[in-house]
């Protein structure tokens, strides 16, 4: 069996490759969804043939099309959301165990919180619908017609889905079938339809009656469209059906986004040690938990694990390891200064920095810093700083140099170098360095610059935006 996810994995950002690659698929009509809409058009037309092309009881037909289509959607959302609520029960209570899990092996993380989890006994635990599907008695109830065009053993959540395996590519064509028609029934209803019916010989009444139905049936299958595409979305890639290439990008981005973070930190030390910038003390604005959510820690914890691990994988930044980490951008930093910054960070003074004292750091001297400051001054002085040549380009080999003082692996950093060097030359522009930044900026700088423009929208439209609730980092499916 496949390895299980991690309870922290950032299904929101996974979900948002996979719904970003459906969309792909969707637009790329396939042959068979061509060949099933050339069928439908021919069996119009041998319609129009028995009506011997009457014009008004054709417009009547279509019409009747159009709310049957509309019907089946109604149908077809249906189906989907079930699926949905199989896959991934109403309120995820099958994940209370990870949950649990988490308690146990973070009670310290929750005693600072003080706002720990609820424990939930196992036997407030259920399953998802999927688990107690009878295998046996649905391959005895399944139809003739379904065993001719599906072969094989579904697995109990294959059973969730139309014909099995093959549902979330018929459902690709259902969708694409579906948009394609809406758009040819909004241009057939105004191009022909309506006017043929306006000038035909009927009373006005029958007119106005055809205009409601057919404005209701268009307007039937337009709505809520991009919820029934998320939603498609979600059942094709949980699961059975997990896209593992989406995963990995995921994992990927994780790490390049905790690159940038180490950046910006090592940016921020720099210009503390320039005295270029104050630096906030401990407990300046609250402990770190008041600031960063659990998952945040987590991310900003493993910024902390590259930093700690340079010499030695203690669990502490060193006095060694610190003046690595400060020398990391090159240039000359003297050893007082480098005692006067490490301070800073060591409230305990025993002459390291541990985990707590480095997030408390961080909320105080990252977080409280202007975002103008991290992701727009920040790449330009460090590009300079990485820019040992004054070519206005850094060379692969030199930016691979302070990777490697970051410890990041062989592997990463050719994925790293490959998104940042979009033109393949092998060299690394100004442009290039800053889009990093842009594409891959710490989830918590995002979170903190969404509250203040939510701050600052409440303020302006009279308080219109207070009931929007807040959207973490993930998604629980």
């Amino acid at each position: 069996a496949p390895k299980r996810l991690k309870y922290d994995f950032v299904f929101g950002r996974y979900l948002g490759l996979c719904l970003t690659r459906f969309l792909a698929r969707v637009v790329d009509v396939t042959n068979t969804t061509l060949t099933l809409m050339a069928v439908g058009a021919v069996l119009f037309f041998l319609w129009s043939l028995v009506l011997d092309e009457n014009t008004y009881y054709l417009a009547w037909s279509w019409l009747c099309v159009g709310w049957a289509h509309l019907l089946f959607n109604v149908y077809f959302e249906q189906h989907i959301l079930e699926i949905r609520k199989q896959l991934v029960p109403e309120g995820s209570p099958h994940l209370v165990s990870l949950v649990n899990s988490f308690n146990a092996t973070s009670s310290s993380l929750q005693q600072q919180q003080k706002t720990p989890f609820q424990s939930i006994s196992e036997k407030d635990l259920t399953l998802p619908g999927w688990c107690s599907v009878d295998l046996e008695k649905y391959l005895k109830g399944r139809s003739k017609l379904r065993n001719v065009f599906v072969k094989g053993t579904p697995n109990r959540q294959d059973t969730l889905y139309w014909m099995d395996r093959y549902g979330p590519t018929l459902y690709l064509i259902i969708l694409q079938s579906n948009l394609i028609f809406i758009g040819l029934d909004f241009a057939t209803q105004l191009m022909f339809f309506l006017p043929t019916m306006y000038n035909s010989e009927a009373s006005r009444t029958s007119f106005v009656v055809y205009l409601v139905l057919a404005v209701l049936s268009i307007s039937g299958n337009m709505l809520n469209k991009k919820h029934l595409v998320a939603n498609l979305a979600v059942v094709c890639s949980v699961g059975s059906l997990r896209n593992i290439n989406a995963i990995a990008d995921v994992f990927q981005e994780e790490k390049t986004e905790n690159l940038v973070r180490c950046f910006l930190v090592i940016y921020r030390l720099h210009r503390v040690a320039s005295r270029s910038a104050p630096v906030s003390s401990k407990g300046d604005d609250g402990h770190y938990t008041t600031k960063l959510d659990p998952l945040e820690i987590r991310e900003v914890s493993q910024t902390f694990n590259n930093f700690a691990c340079i010499t030695e994988d203690d669990g502490y930044i060193s006095y060694e390891e610190f003046r690595l980490m400060m020398s990391t951008l090159g240039g000359s930093i003297s050893e007082n200064m480098i005692q006067t910054v490490m301070s800073s960070m060591d409230h305990s003074d025993d002459g390291q920095i541990d985990r707590s004292e480095f997030l408390q750091w961080y909320s105080n001297n990252i977080l409280a810093v202007e975002e103008t400051d991290l992701l727009q001054n920040a790449p330009r002085v460090l590009f300079e700083l990485f820019d040992e040549d004054n070519q206005g380009e850094i060379s692969i080999s030199q930016f691979q140099q302070k990777l490697d003082k970051l410890q990041v692996g062989f592997g990463d950093q050719i994925s790293i170098i490959n998104e940042i060097d979009r033109d393949g030359n092998g060299q690394i522009t100004s442009r290039e360095f800053e889009m990093l930044f842009r594409r891959f900026p710490p989830a918590e700088l995002l979170r903190k610059n969404n509250n203040n423009n939510n701050r600052a929208g409440q303020s302006s439209s009279l308080g219109l935006c207070s009931d929007v609730p807040h959207c973490g980092g993930s998604v629980l499916l």
